[in-house]
């Protein structure tokens, strides 16, 4: 009987350490597949020669935005956008509208540099768009409705965008996007940590330093 129950005791006690280690794997294989995606998603239709290096932010703000015949789907399923012609000036605002599944979310993507599109063409002011989240970084600035933000401070993931961009810069950054007018109340300022995901911060607040 005390071997019975000292095994049964001794498995007992292992249960949790065992099962940790497999938690542990599958969040470790979790990641790497994330990864992997990751890197995917930021070589998709890059030529051999384009550094992933994202480009300097324009010396002269946008002027337009135009779409011509472009044509995108997911994998080898049927095309989701059809054709889109879009001509977007600086100064008007549009919005996209319409039922589930009617491609709003793979324009955004395509857009965003996430999704390559099949056919057609994206310029901005007559130049071509390489099909690159680096890319896009230096044309759009997307606010998901729910942002993701690092465990750091205010300025850090400000700078995410241009990590080259000076004090000044990310200053004036968040002044226009309405940053500064709750971070100046914040003992630390920019330099306020907003917690894991952006916990310390209201969900409006994160939206803005997004």
């Amino acid at each position: 009987p005390e071997s019975f129950i000292s095994f049964f005791t001794a498995l007992f006690l292992l249960y949790q350490p065992v099962k940790g280690l497999g938690q542990a794997h599958h969040a470790m294989q979790s990641a790497l597949a994330a990864y992997e995606r990751v890197l995917g998603a930021e070589s998709a239709g890059k030529p051999p020669s384009q550094s992933a290096e994202p480009q300097s932010s324009p010396a002269e703000p946008l002027g337009e935005l135009r779409l011509e015949g472009v044509t995108a789907g997911y994998g080898d399923g049927p095309d989701v956008l059809r054709g889109v012609e879009l001509n977007l000036r600086a100064d008007e605002r549009l919005a996209v509208v319409g039922g589930s599944g009617v491609g709003k979310t793979t324009l955004l993507h395509v857009l965003s540099g996430f999704l390559v599109p099949r056919e057609g063409s994206i310029t901005v002011d007559g130049r071509p768009l390489a099909p690159s989240p680096a890319a896009a970084r230096t044309v759009f600035a997307p606010v998901p409705q729910e942002p993701f933000l690092f465990d750091d401070t205010i300025a850090l993931n400000v700078r995410c965008g241009r990590p080259s961009a000076s004090d000044a810069e990310v200053r004036a950054a968040c002044e226009t996007a309405g940053v500064w007018e709750f971070a100046r109340k914040l003992p630390d300022a920019l330099d306020a940590r907003v917690g894991t995901a952006g916990a310390n911060l209201s969900v409006g607040q994160r939206q803005r330093v997004c």
